[in-house]
């Protein structure tokens, strides 16, 4: 397990550190009067000197000793971020963890029981529905949540609608 987790985040590292543009120019706001000077001084800040793999160490040696660094988007640290967002994370698992199991066990047991039947044609293509349905669903969902965060379900409506606009 251990070398999977390392494993994810060398890729998660590595996606964000190549993505196009710079960190930096995205949190001075695209100033262009910003210096060249003022932005070495917070890539230092942020810590993006030196290489990846140096980088990289660094925030996996803070990583173990409980030091998540600070969030690009607010500045706050990543830890206080996490301890807002594991409670909702895990109410939700636990909630659909019970639902899915007070729906799902008693169907497979009808399935099982009326093999062949239409019921148990019914309850696999529901389960099926479900399932694929589950991934666009959830997004639909955290956009209407009083906890959701407004920029991102504004982001997701505004290219939902625009979406919508152009096949028309």
């Amino acid at each position: 397990m251990i070398p999977t987790i390392v494993g994810i985040s060398i890729i998660i590292f590595l996606m964000v550190r190549l993505m196009p543009g710079d960190i930096v120019d995205v949190l001075l706001g695209g100033d262009a009067v910003a210096t060249e000077e003022q932005k070495d001084q917070v890539r230092e800040q942020l810590g993006l000197t030196g290489s990846y793999p140096e980088q990289y160490w660094n925030w996996a040696s803070g990583v173990v000793t409980g030091d998540f660094g600070e969030s690009y988007r607010n500045t706050e640290p990543v830890a206080d971020v996490l301890s807002r967002a594991v409670p909702i994370t895990l109410e939700l698992m636990i909630l659909a963890l019970l639902i899915a199991t007070l729906i799902g066990v008693p169907l497979g047991v009808i399935s099982a029981v009326r093999r062949d039947s239409v019921s148990d044609y019914a309850t696999r293509v529901g389960g099926l529905v479900g399932s694929a349905s589950r991934a666009s669903g959830s997004r639909r969902c955290s956009c209407s949540s009083p906890r959701a965060s407004s920029a991102g379900c504004r982001r997701s409506r505004t290219s939902r609608s625009s979406t919508t606009r152009s096949r028309t």
